[in-house]
């Protein structure tokens, strides 16, 4: 259930604004017209980034009573996590290949700082109840940062069943979480070199750490070990609920970085992330079936239309150093 056209608007639809495979091909192939598309997508994003993600971020009308369905008031779009993670997603690759320092300080950073802003800023979640196991349209509690639940919330979530809900769709999540990393990875190694993009790494870690433990908490199905389609569309697919492909880049990734800022103790409130635990044990489970998946029809990973598994090599890489430690 999306609140606008998506794969069948003639409108560009930010959840599908993504470059693909072309950075990979322009990198193993020097292939021109690959390259040249991906310098025209990355100076589009550049062009509208300023318009689209507007600082300093504003959630606009929410709701005149929180949880009621009848006062629901239109509010700035935030439909789907993979609508923000895409477009950064892009500038990352195009940085990936051109080396590119001012479109990772101005546009990309730009971006990161949209969605910290985002993430800082309280909103009232309306969705699934990890305590009663219901979804509904009453307010669950307030996402807050400083509390240790902020979320990139909805104004109306993709997904949302005929709902109010504000919640996660964790494939998409995924998409989001996964760029955010490369953003931080990326910004390492440019700040050791004195082309830092400014955005504070301690609030970037803090905002995945509180992400992933959000999508887990409220999009993760026990009974069938995977995660939903969405936090309100809670009906397995085909038989099982087969949507980890995105989200377990940001499970090995964050539960290794997790585990290296509390050893340096780093982390100032262990408790807030009650997932924690499970983010190893989640990702290990997707490697081995991967990892025993014989190859052929049915095993790319290559994000060529947006819903396969994006940055596998990194995965692989985080999970085979894991399983020799």
């Amino acid at each position: 259930m999306h609140d606008t056209a998506d794969t069948d608007g003639r409108s560009l639809h930010w959840g599908h604004a993504h470059v693909s495979g072309l950075s990979d091909l322009y990198l193993l192939t020097g292939d021109k017209r690959a390259r040249d598309v991906l310098e025209e997508v990355a100076g589009w994003w550049k062009a509208v980034t300023p318009h689209f993600f507007k600082l300093p971020f504003s959630a606009g009308s929410e709701y005149s009573a929180p949880g009621k369905a009848g006062n629901y008031k239109p509010a700035l779009y935030r439909e789907a996590e993979r609508d923000f993670g895409w477009p950064l997603y892009v500038m990352n690759e195009y940085v990936r290949v051109t080396g590119n320092s001012d479109y990772h300080r101005s546009v990309s950073a730009h971006l990161a700082n949209y969605l910290v802003q985002w993430w800082q800023t309280p909103l009232w979640h309306i969705g699934f109840n990890p305590a009663t196991g219901l979804a509904s349209n009453s307010v669950i509690g307030l996402n807050d940062a400083r509390n240790g639940t902020g979320y990139w919330t909805m104004s109306k979530m993709d997904n949302h069943e005929g709902s109010i809900a504000t919640g996660t769709n964790p494939w998409m999540a995924g998409a989001l979480i996964s760029s955010v990393i490369q953003f931080y990875e990326q910004d390492k190694q440019f700040a050791a070199v004195g082309k830092a993009s400014g955005v504070r790494h301690d609030l970037l870690k803090d905002m995945l750490f509180q992400g992933l433990n959000y999508v887990v908490k409220h999009g993760y199905d026990k009974t069938n070990q995977a995660f939903y389609y969405s936090e309100m569309r809670r009906v397995p697919r085909s038989g099982g609920a087969d949507h980890d492909h995105h989200i377990v880049y940001g499970l090995a990734y964050l539960d290794r970085l997790y585990k290296q800022e509390l050893a340096a103790g780093r982390i100032a409130h262990p408790q807030w992330y009650d997932t924690q635990p499970q983010w190893g044990t989640l990702a290990t489970r997707t490697y081995q079936q991967l990892k025993n998946k014989p190859a052929g029809k049915g095993s790319q990973s290559s994000g060529f239309y947006g819903y396969e598994m994006i940055y596998p090599v990194d995965f692989f890489q985080i999970m085979g150093g894991s399983a020799t430690q």
